[in-house]
């Protein structure tokens, strides 16, 4: 026997200690939560244009992402999401500069300088 509320204890009409009372916070939260985005804006930002120019300097080198993947081992997808700049397909900025290091001396490029482009904090 499967056990089943009472025909009473059901109701067409929503309980209210069903209902969700939207979340209130401070304004300090608020503002750091504003910050936090405005970063994440920014690293968006800057590895758009950094995953722009590593892709146009593969190409015009004539290099395929199946060659970057086989010089650094980054996953296809990773080099795909760089070069796209889809930050969200991509692991925490810490990593995420790793990768552009390791595609940027692939392609022969100044690393230090490439990478100092993408803020991390």
């Amino acid at each position: 026997p499967v056990a089943r509320p009472a025909p009473e204890m059901i109701s067409a009409q929503p309980s209210l200690m069903n209902s969700v009372s939207p979340i209130r916070f401070s304004t300090k939260q608020q503002r750091l939560m504003a910050d936090r985005q405005a970063h994440k804006d920014a690293q968006q930002n800057c590895l758009a244009q950094i995953g722009h120019d590593l892709k146009q300097e593969r190409e015009g080198q004539g290099l395929s992402l199946q060659d970057i993947h086989c010089q650094t081992y980054i996953q296809r997808y990773a080099l795909e999401a760089i070069e796209q700049g889809d930050l969200d397909a991509l692991p925490e900025p810490f990593y995420i500069r790793a990768f552009i290091r390791k595609y940027a001396i692939a392609l022969r490029l100044n690393a230090a300088d490439t990478v100092a482009r993408f803020p991390i904090s």
